[in-house]
């Protein structure tokens, strides 16, 4: 393949897994009334449908039955506990994922234009 169509293939692949990171962001769940303490990751949801308070205290109990925690949060919250479960998108993980996949697509392409330039050179005649 000429380096030209690999880097509109790699380009098209880095636009549609940008896209769905867009569409598809890491987010996080974290309990106010533990002041902070009390976070952790939710994994990719949809912006159009993101993790309810039922889904952040099931995730951060899970996580402490995990950690071997003695205290468990109790699931589902009262109505009254639930507005302390807060969700977010995790800006952090987002950027990492974004530029990792930015990293790996200019790799791929560092690779095709190595081997498309060896090709080159293995068919070239050589002059001495």
């Amino acid at each position: 393949m000429k380096p030209a169509h690999m880097a509109v293939l790699v380009g098209a692949v880095a636009l549609a897994l940008l896209t769905v990171l867009w569409i598809y962001p890491p987010f996080f769940g974290i309990d106010m009334e533990s002041g902070g303490r009390l976070h952790t990751g939710m994994g990719h949801w949809p912006r159009w449908d993101p993790p309810t308070p039922v889904d952040v205290c099931e995730a951060l109990r899970a996580r402490q039955q995990a950690s071997g925690s003695e205290a468990a949060l109790e699931c589902p919250p009262s109505p009254a506990r639930q507005p302390a479960f807060r969700t977010g998108i995790n800006r952090v993980r987002q950027v990492f994922e974004t530029t990792g996949l930015l990293l790996a697509g200019a790799a791929w392409l560092a690779v095709a234009r190595i081997r498309a330039v060896r090709r080159a050179r293995r068919s070239a005649p050589e002059s001495h």
